[in-house]
């Protein structure tokens, strides 16, 4: 019976905890697309607290997303994955 009910508990903070993070990134869908050769993330992640461990190039991440939907596209560049691009999504999705 205390297995059981372990397994419960342990069942039930799995689900929680879960459901916690997907509410985290509750964002609405993107408008476009990211060119070939970026990926297209949301806006939020890459808005850190000061403490980077990695170098943006171009503009500041206030000015890149035009569109206003929360979502960039992002491309490293040079040696390693310590820079990177950002840029606005504007591409169509394709049908």
């Amino acid at each position: 019976m205390k297995k059981l009910f372990c397994m419960f508990v342990l069942v039930f903070l799995l689900a929680l905890s879960t459901t916690s993070l997907a509410l985290a990134d509750d964002m609405p869908p993107p408008l476009y697309d990211c060119p070939k050769g970026y990926t297209l993330d949301m806006l939020h992640h890459h808005m850190g607290n000061g403490e980077m461990e990695h170098r943006h190039v171009g503009l500041s991440m206030e000015m890149v997303d035009i569109n206003g939907d929360g979502w960039i596209c992002m491309k490293h560049v040079g040696s390693g994955e310590l820079n990177h691009v950002h840029i606005d999504n504007y591409y169509p999705f394709k049908s």
